[in-house]
């Protein structure tokens, strides 16, 4: 085992690879420990502690435990999917978002940063 882990540390593009994996890993940890700003996690807490016992117990198994915290990542990607429908309904209102969604990929490309931006601001009113 040992052998194989420096036998991969060898190869550079193994290396950078296993590298970009553990990094991204910390990453995600540390994601799963940041509370998010204005939310009560105590109360999330306790609220949930009572699911743990009962037929959702894998709830807190599918998210790491970040869910009962309330962390940064227990999330998702729900804010994004929200404003990706929202910005979907809004290229048939506004007609400047629609002239962006036929102008091909550099249109598709500034909806995609439109939906980002608004995702973003989603997650911070969310937290007020």
């Amino acid at each position: 085992m040992i052998k194989t882990l420096t036998s991969a540390f060898k190869n550079k593009d193994i290396r950078k690879k296993l590298l970009y994996t553990l990094m991204m890993l910390v990453v995600i940890r540390i994601g799963s420990l940041l509370p998010i700003p204005g939310v009560d996690t105590e109360y999330f807490s306790t609220l949930l502690s009572g699911f743990n016992s009962g037929d959702l117990s894998y709830l807190s198994a599918f998210t790491g435990g970040s869910f009962e915290k309330m962390s940064l990542f227990a999330l998702s990607i729900t804010p994004y999917i929200t404003s990706s429908i929202i910005m979907q309904l809004l290229t048939i209102a506004i007609p400047k978002l629609e002239e962006m969604q036929k102008e091909g990929e550099d249109g598709r490309l500034g909806l995609c940063l439109c939906c980002f931006l608004k995702s973003l601001l989603q997650i911070g009113s969310d937290s007020k």
